[in-house]
């Protein structure tokens, strides 16, 4: 009961967050938010309330998916309060704090930058300030999960980890558990700092961002910070597995703790 009762909540979670935006600023289809947040809820619950594999990694390595939720959380909420009318201080606080981050931030070298060029004149200073906090609270949680796994034992707080249920794609019978770990989380490192870079380019490709309402340019540079940021937390956790694992080759069906 606590199981479906937590996966009910996530659920819920996930579509408040959906929804959200559209609350807040209007616009769009009724409709097509409505079944994006069901969608949303729907599948975040069929993934954690069977006790079966599912696709979702890491589902009992907490604070894993917490963190991606409150990335995109938050990176929402930054953008909803940039479009919002009206001042206060709370609201004029964020809009400073995002100014001066995407200020900051786009320069040569920067992956804001091309995201900035990639956005009609009048909306720029909209995705500087958006694009750049994004990048950095994409960086600083980063930063955090890498020192909570270093610092706190994660993933084996709770005693043990079951490859089977937080990693259903990848086989912990193979030979070579530990190299294939670190490719992989290689792989996703240098995966996500591409898909940051080269994003841009290809939105400025299909013709730059949309210029037609704030709600969709909240999600798409909401979506250009989630993505990048899912694929390196999950390189920097498949290494700490590896670094782990490497400590303790005998691991016995990974229950270490």
């Amino acid at each position: 009961m606590a199981k479906l009762t937590g996966a009910a909540l996530r659920g819920l979670s996930m579509a408040c967050v959906v929804v959200a935006p559209s609350l807040f600023l209007g616009g769009g289809s009724a409709e097509v938010v409505l079944l994006a947040a069901a969608a949303a809820a729907v599948f975040v619950f069929l993934e954690y309330a069977p006790g079966a594999p599912s696709l979702v990694e890491f589902r009992d390595a907490p604070p894993y998916n917490r963190i991606r939720f409150a990335v995109l959380a938050a990176c929402l909420s930054v953008g909803v309060v940039l479009s919002m009318d009206g001042a206060g201080p709370l609201p004029d606080l964020v809009r400073a704090i995002a100014t001066v981050a995407g200020a900051a931030l786009d320069v040569a070298g920067s992956p804001l930058a091309p995201m900035v060029g990639s956005a009609p004149p009048a909306l720029r200073g909209d995705v500087a300030a958006m694009g750049g906090t994004g990048l950095i609270v994409m960086a600083t949680a980063c930063l955090a999960f890498a020192r909570a796994a270093r610092d706190d034992g994660w993933p084996f707080r709770q005693g043990t980890f079951n490859p089977w249920i937080n990693l259903p794609t990848f086989d912990p019978q193979a030979r070579d558990v530990v190299a294939r770990l670190r490719r992989d989380g290689t792989i996703n490192v240098a995966l996500g700092f591409a898909v940051l870079y080269l994003s841009p380019s290809l939105a400025m490709a299909l013709g730059g961002l949309p210029a037609d309402g704030p709600l969709l340019l909240i999600w798409i540079v909401s979506l250009w910070v989630l993505v990048p940021f899912c694929l390196i937390l999950r390189g920097i956790a498949l290494r700490r597995l590896a670094q782990l694992l490497s400590r303790a080759p005998r691991h016995g069906g990974w229950a270490l703790g």
